[in-house]
């Protein structure tokens, strides 16, 4: 039997979540020859403490090639 998926995101709130997606955008720093930073930017939001980007995202990588991904609010 299958289920029903059903959606209940009213049409307000589809068009605010389309209007944050593709207004969107991403930075990217290198760090190091090991680091890099990702900083997270959305329209109409920018962080209350620091006045920047909404999100940041650290990658650290090893030397075997594997990576670790540590991510923290600004």
């Amino acid at each position: 039997m299958k289920k029903k998926i059903v959606d209940a995101a009213h049409l307000e709130q589809k068009t605010q979540i389309e209007k944050v997606m593709n207004g969107m955008t991403f930075t990217k720093n290198f760090r190091s020859a090991t680091a890099e930073e990702w900083y997270v930017f959305l329209p109409g939001y920018e962080d209350p403490r620091t006045g920047g980007a909404a999100g940041k995202a650290m990658i650290h990588y090893n030397l075997y090639g594997n990576r670790d991904v540590f991510t923290r609010s600004p």
